[in-house]
């Protein structure tokens, strides 16, 4: 399989890079056990969030800024671009290997990289300090709810990595913001003129609350329902299917100039 062969490439030509992070993601949670221990063993303070606080971070920032710079060096580096295009696979060959990176291998390797830590540090700082065991669970309704909005969020940075030419990290998150703020405009506007009479000003009364309540709780489940349909399944089909002709458009013109 000529996908497979493309993923293994992709992975080999970050292999570097990927080991520094590892050992730097090691290196962290090592610190944070160890600190949580000795906190515990001296104040009798401990935390079970040590390793669900470090595995968020580095599964939504680490992650953000990973999916960032998927594209940077292939589609816009006079020196690797070449090579990118005159690869022998097709551009959905290409834009896959990456989305298979980002949206499956990358959150997987960090879940069983987070657990092996906590299975061989948990019984060392438990010898050592006598601290507690607290092993690592990514099996709990919480961690399943992060991956799906780690999907939801860096399909949008991986449009902006290939989207943007440089600064894709920083340019993304403006653009967010940007659509945010005109959404929060529009959305202030329209609630003004549709709920007149509930608004003292630009606040709305109390009164709004029942009568949100009598007309339009159950409905809003409903569209509770429907909005994490979009969220979850169709902003990122979205993200990336314009990422891919992106991709392809930026192949066909300006990786040649």
């Amino acid at each position: 399989m000529r996908l497979l062969s493309v993923l293994i490439r992709d992975l080999e030509d970050d292999r570097k890079s990927l080991i520094t992070y590892i050992t730097t993601i090691v290196g962290i949670i090592t610190a944070m056990a160890l600190l949580g221990a000795i906190a515990y063993r001296f104040f009798h303070q401990g935390s079970d969030e040590v390793y669900s606080s470090s595995y968020y971070a580095f599964l939504f920032l680490g992650g953000a800024i990973f999916t960032s710079l998927m594209f940077s060096d292939d589609l816009y580096s006079r020196i690797k671009n070449h090579q990118f295009l005159m690869l022998p696979a097709s551009p959905l060959e290409k834009f896959l290997s990456r989305a298979l990176i980002i949206a499956v291998i990358y959150p997987l390797a960090l879940t069983v990289l987070f657990s092996l830590a906590s299975l061989i540090l948990e019984p060392l700082m438990y010898l050592f300090f006598s601290e507690p065991i607290t092993l690592f669970n990514p099996f709990t309704r919480a961690h399943i709810i992060s991956y799906l909005h780690y999907v939801t969020v860096t399909s949008v940075f991986f449009l902006g990595s290939v989207y943007f030419r440089k600064i894709h990290f920083f340019k993304t998150i403006l653009a967010v913001l940007g659509v945010l703020f005109s959404l929060g405009i529009i959305t202030m506007f329209l609630m003004r003129l549709i709920f007149t009479s509930y608004f003292v000003g630009w606040e709305l009364t109390q009164e709004f609350q029942s009568y949100f309540t009598i007309h339009y709780s159950y409905p809003f489940k409903t569209w509770e329902t429907v909005g994490n349909i979009v969220y979850f399944v169709l902003f990122p089909l979205y993200f990336y299917t314009v990422a891919y002709f992106r991709m392809k458009e930026v192949q066909a013109t300006d990786a040649l100039q």
